[in-house]
């Protein structure tokens, strides 16, 4: 899909809002502002997402997963990600070694009644409450891990705010940010209630997120970081570009059918119930049909062939 900002532009020409200004400050002093577009345009994906999951598509389309590993006779784990609705595991596997080749059959989901105190080396299940899930029996040693899979909640769309020009990484830590003061919005940054950012590339492939900060200079390009243990496989390069908030990026997931989806929906929002053109109910029209269309072929199988799930596939 493209960057974000084309997606908006493309939603003012359909609702015919094209124009609007600004002050110094970034406050919209007419027409309507990148922002709201943009809330409408998260909030079209936020929908769509649902209506796409709740098609429960054999294909999984957002579908991610993490290693947890495991500490001597902690009771809760829990996935330090955006896990849909905190509730949208699909499956948790158990590796005694922490190696990816001994990783067995997914464990079984049980009931909270089903919970003890016991603890062994090898569970055989689980229970979910309040976004954790509970090992059944208790794992009583370090060093193993869970894999866990999972529906993620896709990133919130933002625009760019500036370019990396310098960053110094330790090979855990981000401990200095700067960016280009020639491309940056500032005004965005520093009126920031959510003192979080996030780095991706132009393609909105995401690099690091979630990186804290206390405050930006303007004149220099600098960030004032709080410390920051990113995650393995994370970096950041010159180049990149920076989102302000937790979880965001230029580029949504959604695949690239979906984009008109997202434009109609914006301009909807745009026009409202009051539009006396009668172009607000003609691009209700649309959605409607834009929306069956795409949930029904997430409903519909692909041309491969589909097996009947087995647990225990290898004992037949």
């Amino acid at each position: 899909m493209r960057y974000i900002q084309d997606v908006i532009t493309a939603a003012r020409r359909l609702s015919k809002n094209e124009d609007f200004s600004e002050d110094s400050s970034g406050n919209v002093t007419g027409g309507i502002g990148n922002a709201e577009i943009l809330q409408y345009i998260n909030d079209g994906q936020d929908l769509l997402q649902s209506k796409i999951s709740n098609a429960h598509s054999s294909v999984s389309p957002f579908a991610s997963s993490q290693e947890i590993a495991t500490v001597a006779d902690q009771r809760a784990y829990s996935v330090s990600d955006r896990v849909f609705f905190n509730k949208e595991l699909i499956t948790i596997r158990y590796s005694h070694s922490g190696n990816l080749s001994d990783y067995g059959k997914p464990l079984d989901k049980l009931h909270p009644m089903n919970d003890n105190s016991d603890t062994a080396e090898y569970p055989y299940g689980y229970y979910r409450q309040s976004g954790n899930f509970y090992p059944i029996p208790i794992v009583n040693r370090s060093g193993a891990k869970f894999e866990v899979k999972y529906e993620r909640s896709l990133d919130d769309l933002a625009l760019r705010v500036g370019t990396v020009t310098a960053r110094t990484l330790s090979s855990t830590q981000l401990t200095a940010l700067t960016i280009n003061t020639a491309s940056d919005d500032a005004n965005a940054i520093n009126n920031a209630s959510d003192k979080y950012l996030c780095i991706c590339d132009k393609d909105g492939v995401v690099k690091m997120r979630n990186i804290a900060f206390t405050s930006y200079d303007s004149g220099t390009g600098v960030f004032t970081l709080d410390p920051f243990t990113f995650a393995t496989g994370e970096t950041v390069a010159v180049g990149d570009y920076l989102t302000i908030g937790k979880y965001t990026t230029t580029h949504s997931d959604l695949p690239d059918e979906c984009e008109n989806y997202l434009i109609y929906y914006a301009a909807a929002m745009i026009l409202g119930p009051k539009d006396v053109t009668g172009a607000y109910s003609k691009l209700l029209m649309m959605l409607d049909s834009q929306e069956d269309a795409i949930v029904r072929i997430y409903k519909q199988q692909s041309q491969e062939m589909d097996r009947i799930p087995q647990q225990d596939f290898w004992s037949y």
